[in-house]
């Protein structure tokens, strides 16, 4: 598959891309505007199996409680403290430092502040959370953090911050500071449900995204909306980044009360959220389909999309999951307004000034701030991968159970198809040549150090380094006592689930696998009842039965090998960097 082609001037994508892509059998209006029309995607579900997991069921959600206290602490002088490092330090210099400390308040879970200050704009806080004092958090403070038709009253206000549940703060700020407010932000219940935005046609399959009922959203009035999307606009939020799946509703619920009761505005600026599970979340409303105007990036959120990232980036790493994610939104969201995400065009902010934007970009990118942290150094990976897909093979189904398991393949550079015919085959069956070849790449391509010593293995062939990786890893000693390898042959569903159960380190299982047709004792035992515990399969579609004898497909093994990378409790040996936890 080419990443490579030329593309239109402006970085949109002609209607020669979608028919190269296999995408376009419908109409398409006014694409050099950005509009797409009515798209067909072609594919249809095949295959022998299901084995994926079922979506979880749309639940029913109460609207929680929530909170938000705006109170004009007392400020004190004080003398700057180190802890902060250089750039905290030299907040205060000249000017010393000022603290608002309270104890002893009802437990809050965000907090955040607005405050004048001539000399910086520069504040840090730290909260006691369960009667500990934690360590103190750089604050983003910016006069941008808003949306574009709301003007600025002059103080510095700072991201919202997730702190769990704390009753104590302190906030330093400069020694000039003034008209101080702290906004926190109460919730009295927990609750989140589960939903799935509908598919929505774009030149890229969209992925999974959790509907604004899945978070208990608030109700907010009517939205303005763009008549295109141009650039998305990555952020990264404040607080911590050790939260859990199940806090992850709260957080954003959190979010959305400052910004609109903290604030003023009228609803959560970010049109997407992202967590460090990688699990997408409608943001602002309207429709995660329309160009909907954030209020995440001041001059620069019509015809852009606001995507944030829950936690904070600065000195650590943006996790594997997160950034496969953003690639797969803006993939999706820019392919929706016919926009290649390598690109660049002209982009008109709210002041009128007119300037060339990239089509993905950082908030630093178009204002004063260090916002996305360490995430802005994978924009340059996001726009490459994200353009790939959106060239998906054409053979691969919009609703086909291994469909994000083909891109995620494609991405890491476990497959690029068969030969040059732009296909992938997820029928077809897989030869133990290839099977070395795709858990080779899986496990970073390591380079053996033992000789070959198959007979039937070529010196010289794509799949002859795997082999040599499977022998020495000990994955494998041949068939039987023949002392061949056999790359011809096909591989059965049994005996892929073995060599995925050596290639982690043979962790023992937690009991039997449930299916009715593997055998205890079986030399494929353990491994199934391995995959079934991590949920690597779920069996064949409607049955009890895992079918160890059949012959398994490009789609089934690329599905295994992508749940795997997913699973972090399915490793025992050592995990390569292609996992995605």
């Amino acid at each position: 598959m080419s990443t490579t082609d030329p593309r239109p001037a402006t970085g949109r994508l002609s209607r020669r891309d979608l028919i190269r892509s296999g995408l376009a059998t419908g109409a398409v209006a006014s694409v050099g505007t950005g509009t797409v029309g009515s798209l067909v995607l072609g594919g249809r579900r095949r295959g022998r199996t299901q084995d994926w997991a079922d979506a979880a069921p749309i639940a029913e959600v109460a609207q929680p409680e929530l909170r938000v206290d705006t109170v004009a602490p007392r400020l004190a002088a004080v003398a700057p403290s180190s802890e902060g490092g250089a750039a905290l330090a030299a907040m205060a210099a000249g000017s010393g430092a000022l603290l608002a400390r309270e104890e002893g308040i009802a437990p809050f879970t965000v907090i955040g502040v607005r405050f004048a200050s001539d000399t910086s704009a520069e504040a840090r806080v730290r909260v006691r959370r369960r009667g500990e004092w934690q360590p103190w958090d750089h604050l983003h403070v910016g006069e941008d953090h808003r949306p574009d038709d709301v003007p600025s009253d002059g103080r510095h206000r700072s991201d919202p911050m997730w702190v769990e549940s704390a009753d104590a703060y302190e906030i330093e700020l400069p020694g000039d500071a003034r008209d101080l407010e702290v906004v926190l932000v109460r919730e009295t219940d927990e609750i989140a449900g589960y939903a799935q935005v509908p598919a929505v046609t774009s030149f890229a399959p969209q992925p999974t995204i959790h509907p604004r009922s899945s978070w208990s959203a608030r109700p907010v009035g009517s939205i303005p909306v763009a008549p295109t999307v141009q650039s998305a606009i990555i952020h990264h939020s404040a607080g911590t980044n050790g939260y859990s799946q199940a806090q992850v509703p709260g957080i954003i619920r959190g979010i959305q009360a400052y910004h609109i009761d903290g604030n003023g505005w009228s609803d959560i600026a970010y049109n997407f959220l992202v967590d460090r599970f990688g699990t997408l979340w409608e943001g602002r409303a309207g429709g995660v389909a329309k160009a909907v105007i954030g209020g995440h990036s001041y001059g620069h959120n019509t015809r852009t999309v606001g995507i944030c990232y829950l936690g904070t980036l600065s000195g650590v790493a943006p996790p594997a999951a997160a950034v496969h994610s953003i690639t797969r939104l803006v993939a999706w969201k820019l392919g929706l307004h016919g926009v290649d995400p390598r690109g660049q065009s002209l982009y008109t902010d709210y002041g009128g000034t007119t300037k060339w934007l990239s089509h993905v970009t950082g908030h630093s990118d178009v204002r004063q701030t260090e916002c996305p942290g360490t995430l802005y150094a994978s924009l340059g990976a996001i726009r490459r991968d994200a353009r790939v897909v959106q060239q998906p093979f054409r053979d691969v189904a919009v609703d086909g159970f291994y469909q994000d398991a083909v891109i995620w393949a494609t991405l890491i550079g476990l497959t690029t198809g068969v030969g040059d015919t732009g296909l992938f085959k997820p029928d077809d069956p897989v030869s133990r040549a290839e099977m070395a070849t795709f858990l080779h790449r899986m496990m970073d391509s390591q380079r053996p150090t033992i000789a070959n010593r198959f007979p039937d293995v070529p010196d010289v062939s794509f799949f002859t380094t795997a082999v040599r990786w499977l022998d020495e890893a000990g994955l494998t000693t041949g068939v039987g006592t023949s002392g061949l390898y056999q790359p011809g042959e096909w591989v059965t569903r049994g005996q892929v689930a073995t060599f995925l159960h050596r290639m982690v380190g043979r962790p023992a299982p937690a009991g039997p696998s449930g299916f009715g047709d593997v055998s205890r004792g079986a030399f494929y035992d353990d491994a199934i009842a391995w995959m079934a515990q991590h949920r690597i399969t779920t069996g064949v579609s409607g049955t009890n039965r895992f079918e160890p004898e059949a012959r398994v497909t490009r789609g089934e093994l690329v599905t295994f090998l992508y749940r795997l990378a997913r699973t972090a409790s399915a490793w025992s040996g050592p995990v390569p960097s292609t996992v995605l936890f």
